[in-house]
């Protein structure tokens, strides 16, 4: 490809096994595609190789750490559907490179309802007082 957008317009519309990514392209840097890479459902779990023609190790730390940070904020979204708040932030506070739930037991307790019929007897009993 070309440039960047070139390369995410391809694999959007022909996936493949392995995208080899240059740090720098016109239009769109390789951070950049990486990031839109990550960003998108279809192609995230695609494995990226960066690579450079000239001496970027400055880009290359950042795209390392740019990728770590998404990877904490895709799984702190999922983890929030599951668990409180409090608890992601705890798992990803103690984790660095290992990103799994466990290591310690936190008690807690969950609360199932199912009140039938309440809207319609809270709404039919006045108020007293």
């Amino acid at each position: 490809m070309e440039d960047g957008l070139g390369g995410l317009e391809v694999l959007r519309r022909d996936p493949c096994d392995v995208v080899l990514l240059d740090i720098v392209m016109p239009e769109l840097d390789g951070v950049s595609v990486l990031e839109l890479i990550k960003r998108d459902p279809a192609p995230r779990d695609v494995p990226v190789i960066m690579i450079s023609g000239v001496d970027e190790t400055e880009s290359v730390l950042r795209c390392k750490k740019r990728l770590y940070e998404l990877e904490r904020e895709r799984l702190r979204g999922v983890f929030c559907r599951f668990v409180p708040e409090h608890v992601v932030e705890d798992v990803l506070e103690r984790t660095d490179d290992d990103l799994r739930l466990g290591g310690s037991r936190d008690l807690g307790t969950v609360m199932f309802t199912d009140l039938r019929g309440f809207t319609a007897f809270s709404e039919s009993t006045h108020r007293r007082g």
